[in-house]
């Protein structure tokens, strides 16, 4: 992602009207296929470099001819080549076919040119994945032009290797027009009389059950308020594992046998086995059983079968109020999934979704009428996700079901009856539930010791993002191999105050620039005798953020990210500057800053979805998990301030709100994914990089950095073993070695295990490694009860009272260094230590 420091942030806020862009509420989602009603072949490519048209090696490449084929030897992670011109540019959708075998690590790109846009844009590509088992495979993907085609580029991998291709053919395809229609043997019109199917109950709950096998009826307090159906169907026409799935295209002929699932067509019927009162069992056609159980509220469910089958489709009913698939959708209502509101390109439709990009195996749907928790056992399974249900095709209700041959687990339904916390909602009920029910996951390993961990964040200042101390400064981030870096040298004030929590020692410096990292670390402000520019700023900084705020206590937005959402502000908007705000509170002890963010978060707290923390790349309408841990923060140092549990209850919902940004399961023992992070459920500019199932970990370190500052205050959850989780997943991610050494990257591929640049300063990782150790994080403050002595120190600081009842704040400093304090938030005071210094 584009990273940003605390420096004071551009948030693009400004106090005029704006004009506001509508959610694509009523866009048509079309989850299946449109029948081709031509496709005709416009080019064969073929692989010939040594007579024009030719072929062109542009980056990381080189291009050799064999017999019927040609290799593109990748010497990079970026290889590109560039395809023979396109004979007659025309306009239209197009469909790219390749026949290649490959040995790089997947993904390959297609860029197209235009006659209008002449070059190779992030917006005009098509990203596919392959299998890079070194045999022969053709894939296809596809792309629309809005003017004449006249080039395309072509990426093979994301590594240096070897791939062959045997050709490439562009065909342009004509789609017919048909409406969408349901899948066959799906009858919306199902439920007949229910008076003698079968029932299991529990509480006040009811499951009526057709004994014809087809589905059930959901009933709380004898009304209806959800279904299951079908209890198993077939589908071949639905796409599954999402726009990251592999698009092999089968070039063997059609066998006239057929064989598996082709069998079967639509919503299966199963013949009813034995049941009780709170269980009940089918068979079908099939070798195999589902059966269903209800305890309490949980209905328990397991099918196996022989076969792949759409497995139990549990579908409440009515108006969506809130709903989510873990990493992948967060909606509220007036929503709807697969919309195009954070990503414009084909991968909005993630309905069915790559399990990778799955963070744990949870998806919930919260109507007017009832709440439906799903966990299931497999996070290895297919998911398929939609409300309102456009594949079946009913907007009152809700599609949440599976994929497989072997699908378990359980589904809470929830009743509305009950009113809630004004700041609890149903749908963070249900997360708490399944949170609590899934259990953390051990943390991951560590990858070395106290000492080399030290050593390893050190030499990320030392050898990669800077001059050091004889030089000019420090990067906050750097691209390795490129001339001119995207990040200036600063003198951080963060950078300086970690190398000396590293090395013990203060860096000599000319000058402290305002912060440097993602997270505030200004002791060194302190320790090089510029404490009062540190008031200064902090004082000028809360002047500026209390300018921007409106009377209902909201910060506005204004730019282009507004496009996508319905109002101008957004949780994680205010979240951004609610923070700033709380920490100047804490540090300066200044009652305006408190009197803002109190009157912010009254605003704030009404919202129930975290999102629009990152507006310098994404819109504010995208769900966010910076929108959660500045919330968090916020309400925590809130709590903190006043003493009003109502901040400290916020402060837990915001954390919850940002478990489904966390990855509970590893898809392979010993890789990096357990405790990683999805950073927003978006893309970049709506277009690329798409960062759902791609962990952005210094996102993650946010999250857990209010975490860490929740557990001092709550066990409804180990937050602080999640904080650790997501830390020691961070240090996993860190270069061991070469030219980004000690640095974090910006993002990490899963499948492959990839580091992805740029690469940014491990600041945060020094400070939280600290506060794990038992050691001062970044700046002590204390405070006395009365909140009229407050004292800021750069060492370990307690409060204490002298005989005559007079607080006091006991400073354990090394003897004979000098540092300064901050006293009530308007006196500097330097101090020449004694080991043990007291400030009254």
């Amino acid at each position: 992602m584009k990273i940003r420091t605390i420096l004071p942030a551009v948030l693009f806020i400004l106090t005029g009207c704006v004009l506001f862009a509508q959610y694509p509420k009523d866009e048509t989602i079309m989850p299946y296929p449109k029948p081709v009603k031509e496709r005709t072949l416009r080019q064969r490519f073929v692989c010939d470099t040594t007579g024009p048209p030719t072929w062109k090696a542009l980056h990381h490449s080189l291009l050799n001819p064999l017999n019927d084929s040609l290799k593109i030897e990748s010497n990079g992670g970026d290889p590109y080549v560039l395809l023979p011109a396109v004979e007659k540019p025309h306009t239209g959708t197009f469909e790219f076919r390749i026949k290649m075998k490959n040995k790089m690590e997947p993904g390959a790109e297609i860029f197209w040119a235009t006659q209008k846009q002449p070059g190779f844009l992030p917006e005009n590509a098509a990203r596919f994945n392959f299998l890079n088992d070194g045999e022969w495979h053709t894939y296809k993907t596809e792309f629309t032009t809005d003017a004449p085609l006249t080039n395309i580029r072509f990426d093979p991998g994301t590594s240096p290797g070897i791939a062959e291709v045997a050709w490439v053919e562009l065909y342009e395809v004509v789609y017919s027009d048909e409406p969408l229609k349901r899948p066959d043997g799906i009858d919306p019109y199902w439920i007949a009389n229910v008076e003698n199917w079968k029932t299991i109950s529990s509480d006040n709950i009811k499951i009526k059950f057709d004994e014809n096998g087809r589905g059930a009826v959901v009933f709380v307090d004898e009304k209806a308020v959800g279904e299951i159906y079908p209890l198993m169907y077939v589908d071949l026409n639905l796409p599954l594992g999402g726009c990251t799935s592999i698009p092999l295209v089968d070039d063997t002929p059609a066998s006239s046998e057929s064989s598996g699932s082709d069998k079967y067509s639509g919503a299966l019927p199963l013949s009813f086995a034995t049941g009780s009162k709170t269980s009940i069992v089918f068979s079908g056609p099939f070798q195999g059983k589902l059966s269903f159980e209800l305890k309490g509220s949980e209905l328990r469910f397991q099918m196996k079968s022989s076969e792949n089958f759409f497995g139990p489709v549990f579908r409440p009913y009515g108006e969506m109020e809130q709903a989510i698939l873990s990493g992948v959708e967060y909606l509220e209502k007036g929503e709807h999934s697969s919309s195009t509101a954070d990503i414009e390109t084909k991968e909005h439709l993630r309905f069915a979704p790559n399990a990778m990009d799955v963070t744990w195996p949870f998806m919930a749907v919260v109507t007017e009428k009832v709440g439906f928790g799903l966990l299931w056992d497999n996070p290895k399974v297919q998911s398929v996700f939609a409300t309102p249900d456009f594949i079946f095709g009913e907007p009152t209700k809700h599609h949440m079901g599976l994929y497989g041959k072997e699908l378990s687990g359980t589904v809470k339904i929830t009743s509305k009856k009950h009113p809630l916390p004004p700041e609890v909602t149903q749908l963070d009920n249900l997360i708490l539930w399944a949170f609590q029910k899934h259990g953390l996951p051990e943390l991951p390993q560590r990858p070395r010791d106290d000492e080399q961990q030290r050593l390893l964040n050190l030499a990320g200042f030392e050898k990669s993002i800077g001059a050091g101390p004889d030089g000019t400064g420090w990067r906050h981030a750097a691209i390795p191999g490129v001339e001119k870096q995207s990040f200036p040298l600063l003198y951080g004030s963060d950078f300086v105050t970690a190398i000396w929590q590293l090395t013990g020692k203060v860096p000599n410096v000319p000058k402290l620039d305002n912060g440097g990292a993602h997270l505030q670390n200004p002791a060194s402000f302190f320790l090089t005798g510029r404490g009062e520019d540190f008031r200064n700023w902090k004082k000028n900084e809360s002047k500026l953020y209390r300018s921007w705020q409106r009377p209902d206590g909201s910060f506005p937005y204004a730019g282009k990210y507004l496009r996508g959402h319905w109002e101008d502000t957004a949780s994680g908007h205010c979240g951004n500057t609610l923070y700033r705000l709380l920490y100047t509170y804490q540090i300066l002890g200044e009652p305006e800053a408190l009197d803002a963010a109190l009157k912010g978060l009254e605003f704030a707290n009404k919202y129930s979805v975290p999102r629009g923390a990152q507006v310098w790349e994404l819109s504010l309408h995208t769900p966010d998990i910076m929108g959660a841990s500045r919330m968090c923060m916020a309400n925590v140092w809130a709590y903190e301030a006043t003493g009003d549990k109502k901040y400290l209850n916020a402060a837990k919902v915001w954390a919850v709100r940002g478990l489904p940004f966390v990855y509970l399961w590893e898809n392979k023992p010993g890789e990096v994914m357990r405790y990683a992070t999805t950073p927003v459920l978006g893309a970049t500019n709506w277009v690329a990089p798409n960062w759902i199932g791609l962990p952005v970990q210094w996102c993650g370190l946010d999250y857990s950095e209010a975490l860490f500052m929740l557990s001092k205050h709550d066990t409804i959850v180990d937050w602080k073993k999640i904080a650790e989780g997501i830390l020691v997943t961070g240090e996993q991610m860190q270069y061991p070695d070469g030219p980004s050494i000690g640095l974090l990257p910006d993002s990490f591929k899963l499948a492959i295990q990839k580091r992805v640049p740029a690469d940014i300063n491990p600041t945060v990782l020094v400070m939280q490694r600290r506060l794990l150790d038992g050691k001062l994080e970044s700046l002590a403050v204390v405070v006395s009860p009365d909140k009229k002595f407050r004292v800021v120190s750069p060492y370990p600081t307690k409060l204490e009272t002298t005989a005559d009842g007079k607080p006091v704040a006991v400073i354990d400093a090394p003897s004979g260094t000098t540092y300064q304090v901050l006293v009530n938030g308007t006196e500097v005071r330097t101090i020449e230590s004694k080991g043990t210094d007291r400030v009254e």
